[in-house]
């Protein structure tokens, strides 16, 4: 039997406007693969790892490349020919964080959901359940593995437990001092999308967004279900589920506290 794994990064913070979880799902032999091929390029460019922030950025291990544009975008290139070639199918699921919240004073969202994380990632898991019995993997088992650092696993547990999926597997995407080699590379991939989503989602809000960026593009062969909840999907959500409505008081109290903010 085909033993499937799906690799999972965040992007979303107070600074931002919206919560991204993005990811990718393949077979474990292929994982195998494209470990080799991205720890390659990592070598072949005296890097030790990848980081969108910090790439983005020219900080950190990227320091010496700020203004040399043309290894910069042939790295992207190379990179998201490395994911193109390896991975199966790319997921992502994007809540504005404004909506979640109008929709949380209506509805009991945040308490059958969780946090935006956490609804994000079961939003992926979501797409994983409908790509895997649409594409002949549906009795293939799957390990859902997120990245070590973001906020809100306890809730992800939660959610991942009660509606019956793989519990969450957590593992780093950076090295840690004396576990370089412990690092999972795919996870680094992983962020590369989210990043590059919660770029486009930012735009889009301030009416910047007319056209995707060219390391957007790249990875958009791939087959996909990328997806962002607007405010009337939300209330949608929350009546499919049978989500309770708050009491009008509670309603009232919170969004006072949400104003106050």
């Amino acid at each position: 039997m085909v033993m499937l794994a799906g690799y999972f990064d965040a992007s979303g913070g107070v600074d931002q406007h919206a919560t991204v979880v993005s990811g990718y799902v393949s077979t474990v032999e292929r994982w195998v693969g494209f470990d080799m091929d991205w720890r390659l390029l990592l070598a072949k460019e005296h890097v030790p790892y990848f980081h969108m922030k910090e790439f983005a950025h020219s900080v950190g291990v990227f320091k010496d490349w700020k203004g040399n544009e043309t290894r910069r975008a042939r790295f992207l290139s190379q990179l998201a020919e490395i994911i193109r070639a390896h991975a199966m199918l790319s997921v992502s699921t994007i809540v504005l964080h404004k909506a979640f919240r109008d929709a949380d004073r209506l509805h009991d969202l945040s308490g059958y959901a969780g946090t935006p994380y956490s609804f994000c990632a079961r939003g992926c898991a979501e797409k994983i359940r409908e790509w895997t019995e649409k594409s002949g993997y549906g009795a293939s088992p799957i390990d859902y593995i997120f990245e070590d650092g973001d906020e809100g696993k306890g809730e992800l547990l939660r959610i991942f437990g009660r509606d019956g999926l793989p519990l969450p597997i957590f593992k780093p995407k950076l090295p840690r001092p004396g576990h370089e080699l412990g690092v999972f590379t795919p996870l680094q991939a992983a962020d590369f999308v989210a990043w590059e989503h919660q770029k486009a989602t930012k735009q889009m809000e301030q009416g910047e967004l007319k056209h995707l960026r060219k390391s957007l593009q790249a990875l958009r062969p791939i087959e996909k279900r990328w997806g962002i909840f607007t405010p009337v999907d939300l209330l949608k959500f929350c009546r499919d589920n049978s989500i309770p409505l708050r009491a009008a008081g509670t309603s009232k109290r919170m969004a006072k506290r949400t104003k106050s903010r």
